[in-house]
């Protein structure tokens, strides 16, 4: 699943929603955390991906790191 969060549109009358919670959640789940000792920042730098600058320079990237985020958690739903 790949999804492109600037063509996200409304689903019928309804929008389409993402829930994000804490590390807690996602780690018992099997999908890898942000800040835990092999987190994903140890190996991304957050400024590069997680800031509006970021997004702005380098959409692809950031995009792609997130879609990849989106594909681990799928199996968990």
């Amino acid at each position: 699943m790949e999804i492109n969060f600037k063509e996200l549109t409304l689903k019928g009358d309804r929008p389409l929603v993402f829930i994000l919670s804490g590390a807690g959640l996602s780690a018992e789940s099997g999908i890898p955390t942000f800040r835990d000792p092999n987190g994903l920042w140890r190996k991304y730098d957050p400024k590069e991906l997680a800031s509006i600058r970021a997004l702005e320079r380098h959409t692809q990237d950031v995009f792609d790191f997130y879609n990849e985020r989106i594909k681990n958690a799928e199996p968990c739903r």
